[in-house]
């Protein structure tokens, strides 16, 4: 006895197919995530390796990607060698201390581009997550939380200013 199939068969050249092929759906992704890019590399005068690390680290970590680019554009002008005046080092200033005691990375891991990106974001999340604002957690990210919470009692800088500036530039 002859068996004979009887399931139909899917042609991708089929043009009234209701399931297009994964790779149409990959490439148009890919072509989305290639033009978000290139606008963030030509808007901030970057490479466009730069602008994809910066928003696939930013998706990762769970950080708004305007938030994320505006964070690096205030924190070190996109200059991956920078290094404030209290010792931040790279693209997001993360403070050596918050690098090994969060991220575990000596300044010398802090310099790579990638990891100092994964840090700053990882803490910010980490922030996000305690404090469920990104005002608040931005404003701790720049002063540090402690100095945040006491500024009202010290007069220190509560780092209002850095999180109105970092949102304000994200929208």
């Amino acid at each position: 006895s002859l068996l004979v199939a009887c399931t139909p068969t899917f042609n991708p050249t089929d043009s009234d197919s209701y399931h297009p092929p994964t790779l149409q759906y990959d490439t148009t992704v890919a072509r989305i995530h290639l033009q978000y890019d290139t606008y963030r590399s030509e808007k901030h005068n970057i490479p466009i390796e730069l602008a994809t690390l910066i928003r696939t680290t930013a998706t990762d970590q769970s950080i708004p990607i305007g938030i994320a680019f505006s964070l690096v554009h205030v924190e070190s002008r996109f200059d991956s060698l920078a290094i404030s005046h209290v010792g931040a080092i790279g693209l997001s200033q993360v403070m050596p201390a918050t690098g090994m005691a969060h991220c575990g990375l000596s300044p010398d891991d802090l310099r790579l581009v990638s990891d100092n990106l994964t840090c700053g974001f990882s803490y910010l999340h980490m922030l996000h997550d305690r404090l469920g604002e990104w005002s608040l957690s931005l404003a701790s990210y720049n002063v540090g939380d402690a100095r945040r919470r006491r500024a009202p009692l010290t007069g220190e800088p509560d780092g209002s200013g850095y999180a109105i500036l970092i949102l304000g530039l994200a929208s």
